[in-house]
């Protein structure tokens, strides 16, 4: 491995849900196409709406626009939930069980009751449909993340499966693993957390301009009034120390931003030949 670049490994596709699901749950195509909002605001939908488009996709949600909350709860679930009864299911489903003390634990929670609320955020990223268009062909997918919940009142325990379009969307795209960095970026504000999302996908160090990467995570400066753009701006340079365990550094103006590849952070390229339409979004950076 060269100095600068991440560690790439194959994915190997008949054990996807096995193997590489269970170590790299991340994709670096929700950072890319913004599947995840920068923001903890959910906003409830009841019709499809765009939320990404470049000149390549479109990319749509029905349901919740979800956001790095929902994204912290299904990285605490994929990273540290239990995975045994993937061994017991006949049609090799991918099932974590997790307990709600080890995810408000995980969420830095002081309060240990707030049952009614993660369940709640379980429910809309469970009836939130994703689409992914490509413009030239007009070609689309669609995909629920979390197929089935449940919750066991008497051992306190979740019990999440993930849908087989999304295990199947999972399986031919580039995965990473960001574990070993979670606690540090949980604690982050929700466009610092979008952030270190986007660049910690990349498989080598790279520089690029501040008000450029908000673009990239969905913060549109056009789109904003000028006093709420410097607002966010000064949210996430607040979290610039915390940041810096993540390896991302501001320059000295402040306008550019550098990140340099985290040693425990692994990228698994898939083995599996994707739908020739999609091939451009799981290349990297």
């Amino acid at each position: 491995m060269k100095e600068g670049e991440a560690v790439i490994l194959p994915k190997k596709f008949a054990s996807y849900c096995t193997s590489g699901f269970k170590i790299s749950p991340n994709l670096s195509v929700e950072s890319k196409l913004n599947f995840f909002a920068p923001s903890g605001k959910t906003l409830q939908k009841n019709t499809e709406f765009l939320v990404f488009e470049n000149d390549n996709f479109q990319v749509f949600l029905d349901g919740c626009r979800l956001n790095q909350i929902h994204r912290d709860l299904l990285d605490i679930v994929l990273y540290f939930g239990d995975n045994s009864l993937e061994n017991k299911i006949v049609d090799n489903k991918a099932v974590r069980l997790i307990s709600l003390y080890l995810i408000q634990k995980k969420l830095n929670y002081k309060s240990l009751n707030n049952n009614s609320w993660i369940e709640k955020k379980f429910a809309e990223v469970q009836k939130t449909l994703i689409k992914i268009l490509e413009k030239k062909s007009g070609d689309w997918i669609k995909f629920n993340i979390v197929e089935f919940s449940q919750f066991s009142q008497k051992q306190q325990k979740y019990a999440i499966v993930f849908s087989d379009a999304f295990i199947n969307f999972f399986a031919t795209e580039i995965s990473f693993c960001y574990k070993d960095y979670l606690d540090d970026l949980i604690k982050l504000n929700p466009q610092s957390k979008a952030i270190a999302r986007y660049l910690l996908a990349s498989s080598r160090n790279f520089q690029i301009g501040f008000e450029n990467l908000l673009l990239k995570v969905g913060i549109e400066k056009s789109n904003i009034s000028k006093q709420a753009f410097s607002k966010i701006k000064k949210r996430v340079l607040e979290d610039e120390e915390n940041l810096k365990k993540l390896n991302i550094f501001f320059s000295k103006q402040k306008n550019l931003v550098n990140y340099k590849v985290l040693p425990k952070i692994k990228i698994f390229h898939p083995t599996t030949k994707k739908v020739n339409h999609f091939n451009s979004i799981g290349q990297p950076f």
